[in-house]
């Protein structure tokens, strides 16, 4: 009876981590309604096998589907049911990004010092974690949530140590976004001629690696 079970274990794991792919596949093409069919799939599956690292992961991406279709509300409580499940297992990394999303989600419904609050946690531990790409990020954000609450200098000041790592890394859409970010906030202190290079920076960047979509957000 165990050699069975354990047979039957062993068969479901590839199975889920086939679809898991699918699942992100489909996502990446903007096939939501797909990339969620797949990933409830994956979870029921994540779920019967016992594995909570995946199961919150898979809760995750869920949420990540549910955020890109404009269903905050719904990202919010899938993204803090895989928040609670990281939080349990003590994976760090994976609680930073968590409480990241969950920012994300505030934000885009307007609660600018709710998701301040969620990017700062976040921050903590990616400077915690010695990780560049997340502190960075999560300063960008910072950012851009002080800058909707109109505190511009304090806006610039995220932007500026986050710009400083992305040159760091030689991450020039990070770069560039940053770029972009400074010269916005310095449009409120009437600094328009470097404002005006900041961005024309920013489009040099943009246009280097094809950013299409960035490149009409700098020529705004």
């Amino acid at each position: 009876e165990s050699l069975s079970l354990r047979r039957e274990y062993d068969d479901k794991k590839p199975i889920a981590e086939t679809i898991s792919n699918l699942a992100d596949v489909a996502y990446s093409e903007g096939e939501y309604e797909q990339a969620n069919k797949l990933c409830e799939e994956n979870l029921t599956l994540q779920r019967e096998l016992g594995d909570k690292r995946s199961i919150a992961l898979s809760l995750n991406t869920l949420g990540m589907i549910s955020y890109s279709q404009g269903n905050y509300e719904k990202a919010k409580t899938l993204f803090q049911e895989s928040l609670d499940i990281r939080s349990t297992l003590g994976d760090k990394r994976s609680i930073a990004y968590s409480l990241n999303n969950l920012g994300l989600t505030e934000f885009s419904k307007g609660n600018y010092e709710r998701s301040e609050q969620y990017y700062k946690e976040s921050l903590d531990l990616q400077r915690e974690l010695g990780n560049k790409q997340g502190i960075a990020a999560s300063l960008h954000n910072l950012g851009l949530a002080s800058y909707f609450q109109k505190e511009y200098e304090r806006a610039r000041e995220f932007y500026e140590e986050s710009l400083t790592i992305h040159r760091e890394l030689g991450d020039k859409r990070g770069i560039s976004s940053s770029l972009y970010n400074i010269g916005n906030a310095d449009i409120y202190y009437g600094e328009t001629e470097r404002a005006k290079k900041l961005c024309e920076e920013s489009l040099s960047l943009r246009r280097e690696i094809g950013d299409k979509l960035a490149m009409t957000e700098s020529l705004i």
